[in-house]
């Protein structure tokens, strides 16, 4: 009968110890490398920022519920008044750095008695007009880069657009006839057009 030579014999074993350990070292490489590269979502953001036609300057608040969706809500004065919004967030990487594409919805409150100078029709002088502002909705298409800041906060850099959905804005107290250019002033000083915003957010872990 032949006999297997040792050398045979110990490239035999070497190779069978191989295929019986390496699923074993593949799962925990794969776990080990999963767990390196998640970071730690915190539960809550909260910060502060100052946004053009998206809440003022105000406070805000994000939830995460998964690692790329969020909820956000904040409050915030404008030209416009008291601002209250919210929008639903997803991060194509994780919540706490890079690219964000938001859909939001907010509304502005408005003014009563609000007093400004605009010129009147038909020479077009300026004059004291009382105007009272309404309640403004907008939906808001938001794009946003967030930089991380240390372990738990981010730098949120914000541009989009506000799509105003409220009919007559304001009602003219005053018995005057604004000019073209006063309405197209009252247009751009309300709530819709081009978003552009940044907040500072600190993370709770």
């Amino acid at each position: 009968m032949k006999t297997i030579p040792n050398k045979t014999k110990r490239f035999f074993l070497i190779v069978g110890l191989f295929f019986v350990l390496q699923p074993g070292n593949l799962l925990f490489s794969q776990q080990f490398e999963y767990a390196v590269e998640q970071p730690r979502i915190p539960f809550l953001y909260f910060g502060v920022g100052l946004g053009v036609n998206d809440y003022g300057l105000g406070l805000n608040v994000e939830v995460p519920f998964t690692h790329h969706l969020s909820l956000n809500g904040n409050a915030g004065l404008g030209g416009w008044g008291l601002k209250l919004g919210g929008s639903l967030n997803f991060y194509p990487f994780n919540v706490t750095k890079k690219h964000e594409f938001s859909i939001g919805y907010s509304i502005a409150f408005g003014l009563k008695d609000f007093e400004t100078e605009l010129s009147i029709e038909p020479d077009g002088e300026d004059y004291k007009v009382n105007l009272d502002l309404k309640k403004v909705h907008t939906i808001n298409l938001i794009y946003t880069y967030n930089l991380k800041v240390g372990k738990s906060c981010k730098a949120a850099f914000s541009a989009g657009y506000a799509i105003c959905i409220t009919q007559d804005p304001y009602d003219v107290n005053s018995s005057v006839t604004l000019t073209s250019t006063s309405e197209q002033f009252i247009r751009i000083m309300q709530p819709g057009g081009l978003i552009i915003g940044i907040k500072f957010m600190i993370g709770a872990l």
